[in-house]
């Protein structure tokens, strides 16, 4: 149900808008700039899947910070 949820909906909805990201397990990345609209598709995923909005957190882990150095 995790894949389905975080693989083939927010992450396949995020690239269908040209968003980049990446999943670990319940976990979204994603560059800074684009975090409002990925809380967004999550929270609306996961209304449809799970039926309720679980409270999402923003952290800015390592990997994160690496990828300001690249034009995604």
């Amino acid at each position: 149900m995790e894949s389905r949820i975080f693989i083939d909906g927010i992450a396949q909805e995020l690239m269908d808008r040209h968003i980049f990201c990446y999943t670990v397990h319940d976990a979204v990345g994603c560059l800074e700039k684009d975090v409002e609209t990925v809380k967004e598709v999550i929270a609306r995923h996961l209304e449809e899947a799970i039926g309720y909005t679980p409270s999402l957190k923003v952290a800015r882990p390592k990997l994160q910070q690496g990828l300001e150095h690249f034009d995604v």
